[in-house]
């Protein structure tokens, strides 16, 4: 194993050398690349027009439903005429061969390498062997391109997983997997299909609120609740488990609103919900003005877990809102619901586990608000390891510190700012 490692540390750099030496010293990079006459004019005309990140094509079509005859044919016949334009479009710039950038090219280029380096392992191939070496031949090829395209020309991440998707459906490979996405995804049923027969069995989408100001107010002006009904449905359609993350305790949170949260969460029947308390994580902005406006009152970083209270809320005790987040899971998983949802796991697939599985997260939710622990925060028949208080005396000798103190955000610099502050107006 360790040559294969070395053999792909080896292949990556090599691979990452070349391709820096060919795009920049040959120019294989810049062949059949032109810069756009009347740059400035061009690219006003995208800011007004074009307020979302995307791949576009034009002439353009519907893509959410099949054309008719007449509109295939008035398609055919602009795209005939032309022009015809493919366009990857970002509202918002990043650094030119940033440390980021080139993180990914050599990640992807070692990836690579190490797939390329354990193909070649098998030396007496089987059948299955014959299949898993095409397999691998595929996937890297998918990270020796794809992935470039992703980090080097902003190719949209959803068009590039789609590449990778297809490939997992082409060779049947049926592995499980679970993805994470934002409400973005409503208007991606194509994709949402390629995710489940690719063998996706969960969505997890963290709507956190249902009101609009609330999301704006935490920074999450990318989620629109209106559209939360849909993502749901479309799951349903194409067999993949909706999991809604919800945060409670925001600081116009009272105990009839969140009641109220976990009424519609019930009406809008996602498969799988979570419930987090809001917790500002040293570091963010909102913890700095939390900090600053005197809430913060836990300095144990352990305690940002998402289920003790680190804030004095206006309204709610520590224990109140503690108590309240375990009265939501119980609130959700109500007998029904688990009866329910073992039901329809069954009668879709009555010679599996499905049924069974089902069960473990409403089972296991009720369980661990019983115990008064998340969820997330552990399984059955724990294992006590060691405490804080074992090492409390190395800390002292060794640090002269009792607990280090918890960090606040770095300040950004003017560009970085406003780079920002422009994503967040496109976000809203």
């Amino acid at each position: 194993m360790m040559r294969i490692l070395i053999a792909g540390i080896v292949g990556g750099i090599v691979m990452f050398v070349w391709g820096a030496f060919s795009h920049m010293m040959l120019g294989v990079g810049e062949a059949g690349v032109q810069s756009l006459p009347n740059e400035e004019a061009m690219v006003a005309c995208m800011k007004q027009n074009i307020p979302n990140a995307g791949l576009y094509f034009a002439p353009g079509m519907d893509m959410t439903r099949s054309p008719t005859d007449e509109e295939y044919a008035a398609w055919s016949a602009k795209y005939e005429a032309g022009p015809n334009v493919f366009l990857v479009y970002r509202p918002t710039g990043i650094v030119p061969m940033g440390p980021r950038q080139l993180g990914y090219e050599f990640l992807s280029n070692f990836l690579a390498a190490l797939v390329g380096a354990f193909m070649l392992t098998w030396t007496v191939p089987s059948f299955w062997k014959r299949v898993g070496l095409a397999t691998l031949i595929g996937l890297a090829a998918w990270l020796s391109i794809n992935v470039s395209y992703w980090d080097w020309y902003r190719f949209p991440a959803n068009f590039v997983a789609s590449e990778l998707l297809e490939q997992m459906i082409d060779e049947d490979l049926r592995i499980p997997f679970f993805v994470q996405c934002d409400t973005q995804i409503a208007s991606q049923e194509d994709f949402v299909s390629l995710l489940g027969r690719a063998g996706c069995f969960q969505m997890f989408v963290g709507v956190e609120s249902f009101r609009r100001k609330t999301l704006i107010a935490a920074r999450k002006a990318q989620n629109h609740p209106e559209l939360y009904g849909e993502i749901v449905k479309m799951c349903k359609r194409h067999n993949v488990q909706s999991h809604f993350s919800n945060i409670i305790g925001f600081p116009e949170d009272t105990p009839e609103s969140v009641d109220e949260h976990v009424g519609i969460l019930k009406e809008l029947d996602p498969t799988v919900a979570s419930f987090y308390v809001l917790t500002p994580i040293p570091g963010t902005e909102q913890y700095d003005e939390y900090l600053n406006a005197g809430w913060i009152t836990e300095k144990n970083l352990d305690r940002f877990d998402a289920q003790f209270s680190t804030w004095s809320h206006p309204r709610f005790t520590k224990e109140a809102l503690e108590s309240l987040l375990f009265d939501c899971h119980r609130k959700f998983y109500t007998l029904g619901r688990t009866l329910s949802m073992a039901g329809e796991s069954f009668i879709r697939n009555p010679f599996s586990m499905d049924a069974l599985i089902s069960l473990n997260q409403p089972v296991f939710s009720r369980y661990s608000a019983y115990r008064r622990r998340h969820p997330m925060s552990g399984g059955v028949g724990l294992v006590k390891r060691d405490n804080a208080a074992d090492y409390a005396r190395f800390r002292r000798e060794v640090f002269k510190i009792d607990a280090a103190p918890l960090p606040k955000s770095l300040t950004l610099s003017q560009s970085d700012s406003e780079l920002n502050f422009a994503a967040k107006l496109i976000s809203v």
